[in-house]
């Protein structure tokens, strides 16, 4: 049980389609954001997370728990989203949780279909291979994340659970989850004020693509 309900403001600027999400007192608002590049991005972002919890009569003074994607993604929106945190972080205190696109994935496809099997999150790289990596049910990594081919995926055991951010024709078995990226983080907040998990998530780091290994990067700057 949560000793508090916490305010959540998340956003996500690390895809295709960029998203922001609000909770409070039991009422999530979710928007997607327009398409228009780094630029757009930029300039929209903050004015759009002011936007949103005006909704509620709020402002970022009340918001307890501020969450982002740390990557895999676009390089610049990576930045931009965590750019974002880092500077709302030193205006304010805040609870930041900042969980890789895999590891919420991997959230998102708990207890579904097959509760008992591990997890295998996939996240497209859009070069003709994908992101994965390996969870339990509860969430801990069964190894590091890497990239592999579909025909590699499709020889993983049918006893793991498949899941991704978009639909893939050749894994017709593959969970989809129907919400955005920022109400997913929002779920995955609530998770966490629940005490269902350490501090694992606070670091604000980067988490990229290195030739081709994802690597945990220095502290954001």
């Amino acid at each position: 049980m949560m000793e508090f309900d916490p305010t959540i403001l998340a956003f996500d600027t690390t895809g295709t389609e960029d998203s922001i999400s609000l909770y409070h007192k039991g009422v999530t608002t979710s928007k997607v954001l327009p398409r228009g590049g780094s630029q757009l991005q930029s300039s929209i972002l903050v004015p759009s997370l002011q936007s949103l919890l005006l909704t509620q009569n709020l402002s970022f003074k009340d918001v307890n728990f501020l969450a982002t994607i740390s990557g895999p993604g676009s390089f610049t929106g990576i930045r931009i989203g965590l750019a974002t945190v880092q500077g709302l972080l030193i205006a304010g205190h805040y609870h930041p949780v900042v969980p890789t696109l895999l590891e919420l994935l991997a959230f998102a496809a708990i207890d579904k279909k097959n509760p008992s099997a591990k997890i295998l999150s996939i996240v497209d790289s859009k070069r003709g291979d994908y992101f994965c990596q390996t969870f339990t049910t509860q969430l801990a990594p069964c190894d590091e994340a890497q990239m592999l081919t579909l025909a590699e995926i499709q020889n993983f055991s049918k006893d793991i659970l498949l899941v991704s951010n978009k639909a893939v024709s050749e894994l017709p078995d593959l969970y989809v989850p129907q919400e955005s990226v920022a109400a997913l983080l929002i779920q995955f907040c609530q998770h966490q004020a629940a005490g269902e998990r350490g501090d694992r998530y606070q670091k604000v780091v980067p988490f990229y693509i290195r030739n081709p290994e994802f690597k945990k990067q220095k502290r954001f700057t």
